[in-house]
């Protein structure tokens, strides 16, 4: 893990700092997974929403996934689950607020919800990667923290050693910039889109002067880096065109080849795309050759970069560092009722290279449990472990 004193923790904010909902608990995102993962597909995707009863003014509900699992079966998935509201000011997630005793009371009646319908709907077995405010607050501090939880009230429940999202991300705090900042003539974040190939170079070396107290609490080399790249002959696009989305896919395809990850297929992809909470940035050579792409989302008060790639000529001319410039000037140009003050790098892991260079942003590191299988169906969901593993196990004697 990284030294302590290279990254920050949600410590270091202000006191009243508080993640909003994780996306995959939002519902415009619910409806998006649900409509790509039915195209063409016979076995139906779904989705759930469950509330606990009213404790201390307090409710806590959270967006379950339904996924079709081995031989016709169905499997529960809790995504970074937790969402926190306080009824009478409507706030959301500030788990400081609630106590500890309140908040597992509001826990095991959710869970008891979640349990007898899963039990009645024949649900093989429920993953659970929890929010990890919520957990934090409950005083979990790993997966065997949690599993015990699990234990101590009497709920049969393993580790998995099948991990579906990330476990930790970094998260940059744009407070300060939007502070700071303002935007010319209050423009929309659209307008701002559509005169951004005019006069990239002059606005964005504007903004990088304008939010030099950001750039400041980053490494040095992101803040050096950054401002060389404002130097170079980029071409930058953030219009949501079909020629740019065909650049995006072509860069990113190229990515995941050389660095070997697995990816979502084209429709489903193009199918986020054409959302209107998506964004997308394309740097391009002066031969028109697209370089460098990022793909990203926006819920409430949060951007988050879902999927980018790069090329050789784009690291040579440090285009990771100008992609993440023209994305932070997008979420504090953006005009809503709700100003975006965190920008959410995505996946993060210290051991890889991404992870070396998200670190230099020097952001708040997220880290969440892990995942904990729940069987419903136990005798079904052992069986079918042990096929899977005895089916791995003969494909991998096949290719020796």
């Amino acid at each position: 893990m990284p030294q302590q004193d290279q990254l920050n923790s949600k410590s270091d904010l202000e006191p009243n700092f508080c993640y909003q909902p994780y996306f995959l608990q939002c519902q415009q995102w619910a409806d998006f997974w649900q409509k790509a993962n039915n195209i063409n597909h016979k076995l139906e995707h779904k989705y759930f929403w469950f509330r606990s009863d009213i404790v201390d003014n307090y409710k806590l509900s959270v967006l379950v996934y339904q996924y079709p699992w081995q031989l016709g079966q169905k499997f529960w998935y809790i995504a970074k689950g937790g969402v926190l509201e306080n009824l009478e000011s409507k706030e959301v997630n500030n788990w400081s607020e609630i106590d500890k005793d309140s908040l597992e009371k509001l826990f095991w009646e959710l869970n008891a919800k979640i349990l007898a319908s899963a039990k009645a709907q024949k649900i093989t077995y429920i993953k659970a990667d929890w929010e990890e405010g919520l957990t934090q607050r409950l005083g979990l501090e790993s997966v065997q923290d949690l599993h015990h939880f699990y234990q101590k009230n009497h709920t049969k429940a393993l580790v998995s050693n099948k991990i579906i999202q990330y476990l930790s991300t970094i998260t940059l705090n744009l407070s300060q910039i939007q502070k700071e900042y303002q935007v010319e003539d209050q423009r929309e974040e659209s307008n701002f889109a559509k005169n951004l190939e005019k006069k990239s170079k002059d606005d964005l070396k504007q903004f990088f002067v304008d939010s030099k107290v950001f750039w400041k609490t980053t490494n040095s080399n992101v803040n050096r880096y950054t401002k060389k790249s404002l130097d170079q002959n980029w071409d930058v696009s953030t219009d949501k065109t079909e020629a740019n989305f065909e650049a995006f896919w072509q860069v990113y395809n190229q990515t995941k080849d050389r660095q070997n990850f697995a990816i979502q297929n084209k429709e489903y992809t193009r199918l986020l795309f054409d959302q209107d909470f998506s964004r997308l940035i394309i740097l391009r050579d002066a031969q028109g050759q697209p370089q460098c792409v990022w793909f990203g989302i926006v819920f409430g008060d949060t951007m988050t970069y879902l999927y980018g790639g790069n090329t050789d000529y784009s690291f040579d001319n440090y285009g990771q560092y100008l992609v993440h410039l023209v994305a932070i000037k997008i979420a504090v140009s953006q005009a809503t009722h709700q100003k975006i003050t965190k920008y959410d790098l995505g996946g993060y892991d210290p051991n890889k290279g991404f992870g070396k260079f998200k670190e230099n942003y020097k952001g708040t590191v997220r880290n969440f449990l892990g995942d904990i299988d729940i069987p419903i169906q136990p005798i079904k969901y052992q069986l079918t472990n042990y096929l899977i593993s005895f089916i791995k196990f003969i494909k991998s004697l096949l290719r020796k």
